[in-house]
């Protein structure tokens, strides 16, 4: 059976992130340790679960607001407990360091995802189209200077060394914009391509079923008609576990006995 659902691909939306990253003066990352102290840190995990393995080395986050008067927090930041590197294809790090990074909760830009071919085993063509919408930038920009002032706060005056990213020269908003459209990636947080809806547009219903088809459902964060502001892990699993009442048909909850 074969149904032509022309937003099927579109309405692609993801946390696009920037890093601000500096180097240490003091061994306290596990990435810059020996290969001999490495092999130390994993016996120590695996004896008491302690040591630098310990860490699951996003040491904190927070939601903040990238300009004041704002309904909800339009930014994420993390704190990473290595010197990751600038970009996913840029390699590890093998020195102490730490990162900071910052994505936009609720970007306006959308991109699409499209067959390169009729072969399924093809891979499929991905345009994120980040910062299509100017608004994403200016976020994105804020929330690099949120992670600049962290950084320089009081708390790890003896611990900095260089800054290399984006660089202690790189202050003013121009330069920083082109830093972030040089080295923003994804989070890997790609939803809303197989958009829920009651229009007709709408790739899936309320009960997460394919329009137009029978017997098909689609459960996963695809079916996001906007992305969530935060982390997509929980919202998919809270999909999948409705999904599972909804096949097998639970009534909800109700709070009786």
């Amino acid at each position: 059976m074969r149904v032509a659902l022309s937003d099927v691909g579109k309405n692609l939306q993801d946390h696009v992130h920037a890093r601000v990253r500096c180097e240490l003066t003091k061994p306290l990352s596990f990435a810059g340790l020996s290969s001999h102290d490495k092999q130390l840190a994993a016996r120590a995990y695996e004896a008491d679960k302690t040591g630098p393995l310990a860490s699951n080395f996003l040491e904190a986050g927070c939601f903040v607001n990238s300009h004041p008067g704002l309904a909800y927090p339009d930014l994420q930041l993390f704190l990473f407990g290595n010197l990751t590197p600038e970009y996913p294809e840029a390699g590890r790090m093998a020195n102490h360091g730490i990162a900071l990074t910052a994505y936009v909760n609720r970007p306006l830009s959308k991109g699409e995802v499209t067959l390169s071919s009729a072969d399924p085993l093809q891979r499929p063509r991905i345009n994120p189209n980040y910062f299509s919408d100017p608004d994403d930038l200016r976020c994105l920009l804020a929330g690099v200077r949120w992670n600049l002032n962290i950084l320089y706060a009081h708390a790890f005056d003896d611990l900095l060394g260089t800054e290399l990213s984006p660089g202690s020269a790189i202050r003013d908003d121009e330069r920083l914009s082109d830093f972030i459209l040089r080295t923003a990636s994804t989070t890997w947080h790609p939803t809303s391509t197989c958009r829920m809806g009651v229009d007709t547009n709408a790739v899936v219903d309320t009960a997460l079923r394919v329009n137009g088809m029978s017997g098909l459902r689609v459960v996963d964060a695809s079916i996001m008609p906007t992305i969530v502001s935060g982390n997509t892990n929980a919202p998919v699993i809270m999909i999948a576990e409705k999904a599972a009442d909804l096949i097998r048909q639970v009534e909800p909850y109700t709070g009786g006995h």
